[in-house]
């Protein structure tokens, strides 16, 4: 898991300069904008970073590495909503 984990990290320190030419939004693989060379990086770097996370999902759909991710990064319980509700009360409390 730690190797899969690698690649995709790699390949996507490597998507900016490899699928992103002249937009913020990722260039089209057969865009005329590439010349072969980078066509092909483009190409390669994409369906790179499509199989790394399907090998991630797979991976991650087994229950003992679920209860791993959400032990290791115990996500919040709080939403955006409830945050603005409670920095509204403190800013009436204030007021």
């Amino acid at each position: 898991m730690g190797k899969v984990l690698f690649e995709e990290a790699f390949c996507e320190d490597k998507f900016a300069e490899t699928n992103l030419l002249s937009s913020p939004k990722m260039e089209p693989l057969d865009s005329e904008e590439f010349d072969a060379r980078q066509r092909f990086e483009a190409r390669t770097n994409a369906y790179q970073i499509k199989s790394n996370i399907l090998k991630l999902v797979r991976m991650f759909q087994k229950k003992p590495l679920q209860d791993k991710l959400i032990k290791e990064f115990s996500f919040s319980k709080t939403n955006e909503i409830t945050a603005f509700s409670e920095t509204f009360n403190d800013c009436r409390s204030l007021w």
